[in-house]
């Protein structure tokens, strides 16, 4: 933190997930950090479990989830100013669904390509 002025300071961070916390004299000022989502990596990580879905062990539900995450990802990282919480959420959930239904090693490739 750089302070410029007494009571205030400027705050510059990078590739930061949560929250900044600056206090003094009982005054406590909080803010959340929320850094961008790399669209590249989600859409490549979205493209490439369509491209394997087939040879994927999931539930017919699982497949129906599967389907829907990845279209609604691929849909909203087009947009032209892309709600980065919102993708992120949606990148979180088809791992998720990944992690409890698939199994072996292309399961475990697709997960590698993207993490939140």
């Amino acid at each position: 933190m750089n302070q410029s002025q007494p009571d205030r300071y400027n705050v510059r961070t990078r590739n930061v997930t949560g929250q900044v916390v600056v206090g003094r004299d009982n005054t406590v000022t909080t803010s959340s950090v929320d850094t961008p989502v790399d669209l590249s990596e989600l859409l490549r990580f979205a493209e490439a479990v369509i491209q394997a879905f087939p040879a994927l062990a999931l539930t017919a539900n699982q497949q129906q989830v599967v389907q829907t995450i990845a279209a609604e990802i691929q849909q909203a990282a087009n947009q032209v100013e892309p709600n980065h919480g919102r993708l992120r959420q949606l990148g979180q959930s088809l791992r998720t669904v990944l992690e409890g239904g698939a199994a072996g090693a292309l399961s475990s490739g697709l997960l590698s390509l993207w993490s939140p």
